[in-house]
Formats: C-alpha cells, sequence, structure tokens
C-alpha cells in the first residue's frame, strides 16, 4: 500500500481513538460499549503501521489483494457492532417489560389504597 494511504489510514484511526476516548470522558459513551470500538481502532493504528503484517494476515487467510483485508476487518466490525446492538437491544426489551409489569402492579396498589381511603372517608363521615 503507497505511503500516503497508510499515513492516511493512521491518522484516521488515530483520529477515531482520541474521539472514542474524548466520548468516554464526556460520558456520551458507555466503556462497555467502546471496547470493540477501541479495539477496531488500534487494530487498525497497528495495521497501517506494520505493512508487512498486513500482508502476512492477507496471505495467511487466502486474500489475494491485500488492501482489502481492511474491508474484510470493517465488514467483520459491522457485523459485530449488529450483534452487540441487537443484543443490547433485547435486554432493554426484556427491562422495559419488567418496568412495564412493576409500574403496572404498583398503579394497581395505589388504586386500591385510594378505594380503601374512600371507603374509610366514608365510613368516619357517616358515624
Amino acid at each position: 500500500m503507497p505511503l500516503k494511504a497508510r499515513l492516511f489510514l493512521l491518522l484516521l484511526s488515530l483520529g477515531m481513538f482520541v474521539f472514542i476516548l474524548q466520548l468516554i470522558r464526556g460520558r456520551r459513551l458507555k466503556i462497555e460499549h467502546s471496547i470493540l470500538w477501541l479495539t477496531v481502532s488500534v487494530l487498525m493504528i497497528i495495521l497501517s503501521v506494520w505493512q508487512g503484517f498486513t500482508d502476512q494476515i492477507a496471505r495467511a487467510i487466502g486474500i489475494d489483494y491485500p488492501p482489502a483485508l481492511y474491508f474484510a476487518i470493517a465488514i467483520v466490525f459491522a457485523f459485530l457492532m449488529l450483534l452487540h446492538l441487537s443484543m443490547e437491544l433485547s435486554k432493554m426489551k426484556d427491562r422495559i417489560k419488567t418496568l412495564n409489569q412493576e409500574l403496572s402492579i404498583s398503579e394497581l396498589y395505589i388504586q386500591e389504597l385510594k378505594q380503601k381511603q374512600h371507603e374509610n372517608t366514608e365510613i368516619n363521615e357517616g358515624n
């Protein structure tokens, strides 16, 4: 890969890494959600600096055009992010269901207490 392309990839990867750290520091991204992002940015930094390593990995897994390895990594990363977000969505749906059930039970309890209070008020007024 040409030097300009490697430098561009290095700057892009470093920028991504710094941006993710800023999101974590600003508490706009939780650490558990950023691990995959940080891992990929570090991997891209390593691959952009160590050109021979990229070529060796590409040849080892049967990729004839070594820069295509970056696209393969991007596809795997996108798949992992989609899987991770699907898992988070499933957890959130379960949590929302539980919270709705708890809210319904609490509202029913409050209605029963109001009904008892109303009945007690009527009894006390009747005496």
